[in-house]
């Protein structure tokens, strides 16, 4: 588990409301070894961190990075649909081109 292996700070950022931050430590982290951009917790705690800032679309692009390390986990495929369904929602209500 990414837990054990991240500083304290980086996981309790987001529940502070510092999104961007965590992100770019998330980010910061996986540039290291043994990571090299890999770990599925690490980018699924960066792509949380992106969807609780409001920032939808880079939350799919990272849970997208997740998914080519692990195409068969089904948690990530779920995270990724209900992102879809929520962004198409806001975007429903927003008026911004959809349908």
């Amino acid at each position: 588990m990414c837990f054990s292996r991240c500083p304290h700070i980086i996981v309790t950022l987001p529940i502070h409301g510092r999104y961007l931050e965590a992100v770019k430590n998330y980010e910061a982290v996986l540039r290291k070894p043994p990571h090299w951009g890999h770990d599925g917790e690490l980018l699924l705690l960066a792509a949380n961190a992106h969807f609780c800032d409001g920032r939808h679309a880079e939350c799919l692009r990272t849970l997208s990075r997740a998914l080519r390390g692990k195409p068969g986990d089904a948690s990530l495929w779920h995270n990724v649909a209900v992102i879809h369904v929520l962004y198409y929602s806001i975007l429903e209500r927003s008026g911004s081109g959809v349908g």
